[in-house]
């Protein structure tokens, strides 16, 4: 075997890449292995001379051109077990043909570290064996997360993020682990086991789950600053419209019309009143509910009668009637509500709402919907499914986070731990 071919091996089995490995056994270098710098490649190993001397060793025994030992496949795949290579590992056990016996293995010694309480072994080892179980290598959590809340736009009752512990705790570890071998384990293990277990299996299957969770705290923060801030000065403004409305229409119900003029002008208030204090009856739910189109066709409507009141107050001026000045307030709250550029405001406040799922994604999702969202910040961080879910906006839906609930406050209890943990000494004073 030449130098180019040892160094190709010799790479392969630094890597845990069984098919770096097996390209330097054909008859002719495969074009994907054309041209790589291979010492490049094990630049960052510093268990390089003794995998050489491994590969050395197997190479002087004139090994079959045409398949690797068994001893250096065993190498392969504990290295790419080690890096996290699945795939890798998949088909060095399927070259070893035990595939099966490793996963129960694996399983087996899990058990072990349950019952002597190393809930962090014992999640290392379900997620390799989960892993190895799947022919992927790794659950799909792009359409596994996105399964979770399937039924989240009709029956939110349902949701993992909504359901008992005991069944989200379980429902959570079936979506991580995703192996129907390991998900029968783990079914049969008691409650308070699968809830310890959760935390130490999310970190195993999402290395970023702690990123996630202090950009989903942020999120969190901010969805609750808009409410206390913005929302809540727009509950307000709809109160005090609600107030001047009720006044309105109360006090034109006591004003008689002086003239034939005053007459028409006095009619066209009422019906002016009358619907606008239709229009915003209960207008506090459409605010509870973030129906902020409908708010602001009701907003725009009540800002667009000014010039009509304007006017009717004018005639009824004009004809001597001394009730003309029954429409200062109403027309002062109008003006009020330009100053203060309500519509403009709620069209910041949905731009704010939207920029949460950027918060915890880092990044804008070109088609906006809702299923490519989950899709996408499933991928990134396979946890986040499990500490979202979606509630309505107008007459879209988006991703939010689910602060209050049973799942989330198990693993936000120990990510918070962690997040901390990880800040610099002189944050965490600060704090």
């Amino acid at each position: 075997m030449n130098d180019e071919r040892k160094a190709l091996l010799l790479a392969g089995v630094s890597l845990g890449d069984i098919s770096l490995a097996l390209a330097s056994l054909a008859h002719e270098l495969p074009p994907y292995v054309r041209d790589l710098d291979f010492s490049g490649l094990t630049a960052g190993d510093g268990d390089t001379a003794n995998i050489t001397g491994e590969v050395e060793k197997v190479l002087a025994g004139e090994p079959d051109p045409d398949s690797l030992p068994d001893t250096l496949i065993r190498t392969i795949l504990g290295r790419a077990i080690e890096r996290g290579k699945f795939l890798s590992a998949i088909r060095c056990l399927d070259l070893l043909d035990e595939k099966d016996q490793y996963v129960e293995k694996r399983i087996s010694r899990a058990l072990e570290s349950v019952k002597a309480g190393d809930m962090a072994v014992a999640a290392r080892g379900l997620a390799v064996a989960a892993n190895l179980d799947l022919d992927d290598g790794s659950p799909l959590f792009q359409y596994s997360g996105t399964a979770l809340h399937e039924g989240c736009t009709g029956t939110p009752e349902e949701c993992v993020t909504r359901a008992s512990s005991e069944a989200s705790v379980l429902g959570a570890l079936k979506y991580l682990l995703s192996s129907q071998r390991v998900c029968k384990v783990v079914e049969d293990l008691s409650p308070e086991t699968r809830r310890a277990l959760l935390p130490p299996v999310a970190l195993e299957m999402d290395p970023d789950a702690v990123k996630f969770y202090t950009d989903y705290r942020k999120a969190h923060s901010d969805l609750e600053d808009i409410e206390r801030k913005e929302i809540n000065d727009l509950k307000e403004s709809l109160g005090r419209i609600e107030r001047e409305i009720a006044g309105f229409t109360q006090a034109l119900g006591g004003v008689s019309p002086g003239s034939d003029e005053s007459r028409d002008s006095l009619e066209k208030l009422k019906r002016t009143a009358g619907s606008l204090a239709k229009e915003f009856a209960g207008v506090n739910e459409l605010l509870e509910t973030w129906q902020f189109k409908r708010l602001r066709d009701r907003l725009e409507h009540l800002l667009e009668s000014e010039e009509d009141l304007d006017e009717a107050g004018k005639s009824m001026a004009g004809s001597g009637s001394t009730d003309a000045g029954i429409l200062d307030s109403i027309l002062g709250l109008i003006r009020d509500l330009r100053e203060k550029d309500i519509i403009q405001n709620i069209s910041t406040i949905e731009e704010k709402l939207a920029s949460t799922q950027v918060t915890m994604l880092g990044r804008r999702v070109h088609s906006q919907e809702h299923w490519q969202f989950l899709r996408e910040i499933a991928f990134k961080y396979p946890v986040s499914p499990l500490m979202v879910c979606l509630k309505k906006v107008d007459d879209r839906w988006m991703v939010v986070p689910r602060w209050e609930s049973e799942i989330v406050g198990i693993l936000r209890d120990h990510f918070e731990t962690l997040a901390g943990a990880s800040q610099p000494s002189d944050q965490v004073e600060d704090s």
